[in-house]
């Protein structure tokens, strides 16, 4: 029987092949710590670039033919049953299935519907009460890519649902989370929490809600004021953009890889910033903040608040530069983007202003809303239910 003395004899090298193991050991040592210096520094690169800061400036009157940006393909006017009569829509999607639609309905608070591609009305998502699946209050919705799966945010925790309104499950993504913006991506979902979470404003998620990677780290303390826009969210072309409304601050992000190509702060005497929002003085003050906005090409497009007014922006990606203006008559709010059409949404009444000639259009888009009206095969009044507008991008 050989004790381990005796091993530990059989075991020792000579003293040339000791040395190359040691030479060898230090630069496996060595090429480790570099792999590890090279994978924080992507990690950081990921995370970290230069902000752009580009100045409000005056707000224009204009009278150019802003919706002529846009062809109108179809109108799509959505029944009319007293359960989803809606008196305000917060958000639309459009799925293979049809459209999604969270709006205020015989209440303040939201309610998710189903409707085909015909704007028939299809079934409520889950409902409000106390019990398992069932919501008090709801901040953001989206149905997944495919439309089978549907994903409610509230406050501090999804809910899943399925294509009937079923409902599937619950998640929570940390004790602090607040999730306000919640959008489907190419594997599952993307979401974005306040700055009620310490760590990261943004969590990609797969099918079943797990976190799969979280990026746009936080290194400010944890505020939970105050409430800026949900839906903060879009996808274009590849690429997600967030508005973060504490710093009044874009964020384009490429899908492949979830690096950062781009950050733009916008910046005017009154925008929010860390520092003004932190101080507890200013906790119920007014900030001139970005309201709604949708990617149109190399621009960014949309509402904000600025000088106490409600005025248009337009923020140009190529030139790093932005525009602040008001034109009165039908402007395009569109609500989403599939790749290939565009999604507005006008009420009956608006829509019947627009073909009987009563807001300020050009003609090309008198014409196109007027023959995409005839198509539509029914007359509609004043009181009927909202109407999705098809567009895509005009020539």
């Amino acid at each position: 029987m050989i004790g381990f003395e005796g091993v530990s004899h059989m075991c020792e090298m000579p003293p040339l092949y000791k040395q190359s193991y040691n030479l060898m050991k230090s630069i496996l040592s060595t090429l480790l710590v570099i792999i590890f210096l090279l994978c924080s520094c992507n990690k950081e690169n990921k995370q970290v670039e230069d902000v752009v800061k580009i100045e409000l400036g005056e707000i224009e009157e204009v009278h150019e033919n802003y919706p002529d940006y846009f062809d109108v393909v179809q109108l799509i006017p959505l029944e009319n049953k007293e359960c989803c009569m809606f008196r305000d829509v917060l958000k639309l999607k459009a799925t293979h299935n049809g459209f999604f639609l969270l709006g205020k309905v015989k209440s303040s608070n939201p309610s998710p519907m189903l409707f085909d591609n015909d704007g028939k009305f299809i079934s409520m998502v889950g409902d409000y009460g106390h019990g398992k699946g069932e919501y008090q209050f709801i901040w953001d919705a989206s149905p997944s890519e495919s439309g089978d799966t549907i994903v409610l945010s509230l406050f501090d925790e999804l809910k899943m649902y399925d294509s009937k309104g079923k409902y599937l499950q619950s998640k929570k993504l940390s004790d602090f989370s607040q999730i306000h913006s919640i959008i489907s991506c190419p594997g599952g979902y993307v979401c974005a929490t306040d700055y009620s979470d310490p760590d990261y404003q943004l969590h990609f998620l797969d099918k079943d809600l797990n976190i799969t990677d979280e990026i746009l780290p936080m290194k400010e303390q944890r505020m939970n004021y105050p409430n800026f826009m949900s839906r903060s969210i879009r996808i274009s072309d590849g690429k997600l953009y967030y508005c973060d409304g504490y710093k009044t601050q874009f964020s384009i992000i490429d899908l492949k890889d979830h690096s950062l190509i781009k950050q733009i702060a916008i910046h005017s005497d009154n925008t929010a910033t860390i520092e003004r929002i932190s101080n507890p003085e200013n906790q119920y003050k007014s900030y001139d903040a970005i309201t709604r906005f949708y990617v149109y090409g190399d621009f960014v497009k949309g509402e904000m608040e600025y000088n106490s007014r409600g005025p248009e922006f337009e923020l140009d990606l190529k030139t790093d530069t932005i525009r602040t203006f008001v034109q009165w008559g039908y402007i395009p709010r569109i609500y989403d983007y599939d790749g290939e059409f565009y999604y507005d949404l006008i009420s009956a009444k608006e829509l019947l202003k627009i073909v009987k000639d009563y807001y300020i259009i050009s003609d090309k888009t008198k014409k196109m809303f007027q023959k995409a009206y005839s198509l539509m095969g029914k007359e509609i009044t004043e009181l009927d239910n909202y109407v999705i507008v098809k567009l895509k991008k005009a020539k």
